[in-house]
C-alpha cells in the first residue's frame, strides 16, 4: 500500500517536473519507459539486488507504475476545462497515457505467458476469480492497445475527429475493467486474511470511487452549463 502510494506520488511529481521536455521530446521518454519496463523481463535471467527487486521489479510485476500513470490520466479529466490544473497537465495527457501503456507491457507479457496456457490446458485447476481476471486481462490488453495507438499524435491527425473521440470514450470502459480486474485478483486474498491484499484493495477502491464521484459530478455540471 505504502509502496504504491509512493509510486503514485513520484509519478505525479514526474508529470509536474517533466511536462515541458515530455511535450517536446516524447519519444525519448517512450524509449526510456520501454527500457525501464524491460527490466522485469530481464530479471528472469539477471539477479538484481534485493532492494532493487523490491522497489522496481515487484511493482512492475503488479503493474504499479502503469496504474499510477493511468490514475493521473483519469483524474486530469475531472477538472474544469479552464482550471489551472487541467490546463497544466492536459497538453501531456496523451503522452502520459502512452507511457502508462508501455509500463503495462511487461506485466501483460508475464501474466499471459504464465496463466493463459493454464486457462486452456488446466481450466479446472484455476479458481473462478483468477480465470475471470485472465479473461478481463485479454479485454484490457485489446483496449489498451487501441487507446494507446490512437493516442499518438501522428495517428490522431490521420483519423476523423468524431471517430477518434468515439474510440477515446472507451477509456471509461477501460478504467472500469481495470478496477474489476484488480478486484478479482485482490479481493479473494483479502477475504482470506491477506493483509497486503486488503490494504491495496482499499487504496485502489478509494481512488476509483473518488474518480467515479468526481467524473460524474463534472459531467453533471458540464451538462447543466451547456443548457
Amino acid at each position: 500500500m505504502i509502496l504504491f502510494l509512493g509510486i503514485l506520488a513520484g509519478s505525479i511529481l514526474f508529470a509536474v517536473l517533466c511536462k515541458r521536455p515530455l511535450r517536446r521530446f516524447p519519444w525519448i521518454f517512450y524509449l526510456l519507459a520501454l527500457a525501464f519496463s524491460a527490466l522485469l523481463l530481464l530479471s528472469y535471467w539477471v539477479s538484481f539486488p534485493r532492494t532493487f527487486q523490491m522497489f522496481v521489479i515487484l511493482p512492475q510485476e503488479r503493474c504499479s507504475f502503469a496504474l499510477a500513470f493511468f490514475i493521473i490520466v483519469m483524474f486530469i479529466g475531472v477538472f474544469k476545462d479552464d482550471s489551472r490544473l487541467k490546463g497544466y497537465f492536459m497538453p501531456v495527457r496523451a503522452e502520459l497515457s502512452i507511457m502508462a501503456c508501455i509500463f503495462a507491457l511487461p506485466h501483460i507479457v508475464r501474466n499471459l505467458t504464465a496463466h493463459l496456457p493454464k486457462l486452456f490446458n488446466d481450466a479446472f485447476g484455476i479458481t473462478l476469480p483468477v480465470s475471470a481476471a485472465i479473461l478481463l486481462g485479454l479485454v484490457l490488453t485489446a483496449l489498451m492497445l487501441l487507446l494507446g495507438i490512437t493516442s499518438f499524435k501522428a495517428i490522431k491527425e490521420k483519423m476523423h475527429r468524431d471517430t477518434w473521440k468515439r474510440i477515446q470514450r472507451l477509456a471509461y470502459f477501460f478504467f472500469g475493467i481495470i478496477y474489476l480486474h484488480l478486484t478479482l485478483m485482490l479481493l479473494p486474498s483479502a477475504l482470506n486474511g491477506g493483509v497486503g491484499a486488503a490494504q491495496n484493495f482499499i487504496v485502489y477502491s478509494t481512488l476509483f470511487v473518488l474518480y467515479v464521484v468526481a467524473r460524474t459530478r463534472r459531467a453533471f455540471i458540464d451538462k447543466n452549463e451547456a443548457v
